[in-house]
């Protein structure tokens, strides 16, 4: 697994995610698609530090706040976080909506069988 941290509030990806929230504004499909397209080029790009960028809190807030309940930009940012984050990136300050697909996601994923007996009480 590669290094991921979260982008600073000065990092492209929050221009992205301002850039993607205008899009939306405008209605412009073509331009969303660009932007997230974008999003997903700079996670993989790997800085000096073989670290790859991922959407921060600041840029996570911006898709939520511009975007309905099951836009591609929010499950892209759950996505994301989801495959590369960490449980250290969840603050207060995180958007409750995030955090509650995050969870939704998570919880879903790899339904494997118990692995141990389940009675009722």
């Amino acid at each position: 697994m590669r290094n991921v941290r979260l982008s600073p509030e000065t990092n492209t990806s929050l221009s992205l995610a301002h850039l993607h929230f205008l899009g939306e504004q405008f209605q412009n499909r073509l331009f969303k698609q660009a932007t997230l397209a974008e999003i997903r080029r700079i996670s993989t790009v790997l800085d000096i530090d073989t670290e790859a960028t991922f959407p921060g809190p600041e840029d996570i807030h911006t898709i939520y706040r511009g975007t309905c309940e099951g836009d591609p930009a929010r499950r892209l940012m759950v996505d994301m976080i989801a495959e590369g984050g960490s449980g250290q990136w969840l603050t207060p300050e995180c958007n409750q909506s995030f955090i509650l697909d995050l969870a939704r996601k998570l919880l879903n994923r790899g339904r494997e069988p118990l692995q141990f007996p389940h009675r009722r009480i």
